[in-house]
């Protein structure tokens, strides 16, 4: 076999390594499983023709469940609290993995690196989520619909130190480093739940990001995978999610938007939410906003919920 002779991939290669080992040394029996939507059409947005088609859950309603909202400033750390089952999102591209097998070391490629089992998986099956109708990636706003993917039961075996390997860091750690300061830590299962923002182009304005059209995708994107969710939770009301600041790096979305939405849909869908990596600032912010909305909200379907929403951001 030839050996890759591109230092970034090698150093990859050597982590998905060292993660695959210390599963094995660990002796963990993998009760993995993983899961898509019943019904993927139930979430179809698209433009035909400049006509804009809306999944029928946008003219539900807005019918608010008792739910709870958290901040935690703090990234994942995996830890649950039974009974509720807990989820943690990927932000994933919209095929699965994205560079955790080429470039890049973001979110998902730390966590397909801290989890063998998804590294196994992704590597034997090619999943999108978030296509077209010709089943092509589709990442641009409007482009595609969102296919979110379920992992189950993976099991964490080693914590990457993003400090020093995160994305940039990535090209200037050597690999003995990356692989020193990647420590060992007690196996915990979790279960993940990819998700795949729309991605907007790097010159967006703020006005752009806030766009109805986005607010609209958006909130699509994030309801499908808080249904998966529910979906494979019994019962549906003991169901938490934890997610953060969901394609606002590389894909350029709105912080803001971002959090709002998973609040209406979290709301909507009956789901407790953990919000990570908001500073406390910023989710006092959000709060006020939602506060000011939310009484608007009464009577209203969700497609004129995310109007309100859209007239509301800056």
């Amino acid at each position: 076999m030839t050996k890759n002779k591109n230092p970034d991939l090698q150093k990859k290669g050597a982590l998905l390594q060292q993660a695959a080992d210390r599963w094995q040394q660990a002796g963990i029996k993998s009760e993995f499983q993983s899961y898509q939507l019943k019904n993927p059409g139930e979430f179809e947005l698209r433009k035909d023709k400049d006509q804009l088609q809306v999944p029928s859950h946008f003219k539900h309603k807005f019918q608010p469940k008792n739910q709870k909202t958290l901040c935690n400033e703090q990234y994942y750390d995996y830890q649950s609290s039974p009974p509720k089952e807990h989820y943690w999102v990927d932000f994933a591209n919209a095929s699965l993995g994205g560079g955790c097998f080429g470039k890049g070391f973001l979110q998902e490629e730390v966590i397909v690196a801290e989890f063998p089992e998804i590294a196994n998986h992704i590597a034997s099956n090619k999943i999108k989520t978030r296509q077209n109708s010709n089943g092509s990636n589709a990442e641009g706003v409007l482009e595609g619909s969102p296919k979110p993917y379920l992992m189950k039961n993976a099991h964490r075996v080693q914590e990457v130190n993003n400090q020093k390997a995160y994305g940039s860091n990535f090209k200037k750690i050597n690999q003995d480093d990356l692989l020193e300061t990647t420590k060992p830590i007690k196996p915990v299962s979790a279960n993940i739940l990819a998700i795949a923002s729309p991605r907007l182009p790097a010159t967006a304005t703020l006005a752009e990001k806030h766009s109805p059209e986005i607010v609209m995708d958006l909130f699509n994107t994030i309801a499908a995978g808080f249904t998966l969710s529910k979906d494979q939770t019994q019962p549906p009301n003991e169901c938490v999610i934890h997610s953060g600041k969901l394609g606002c790096g590389g894909f350029n979305n709105s912080a803001q938007a971002v959090y709002l939405l998973h609040k209406l849909a979290a709301k909507q869908f009956g789901v407790d939410l953990v919000m990570h990596g908001y500073t406390k600032d910023e989710e006092l912010e959000h709060e006020t906003l939602w506060n000011k909305m939310a009484p608007q909200f009464d009577g209203k379907t969700i497609e004129e919920c995310l109007q309100i929403i859209a007239g509301h951001l800056p």
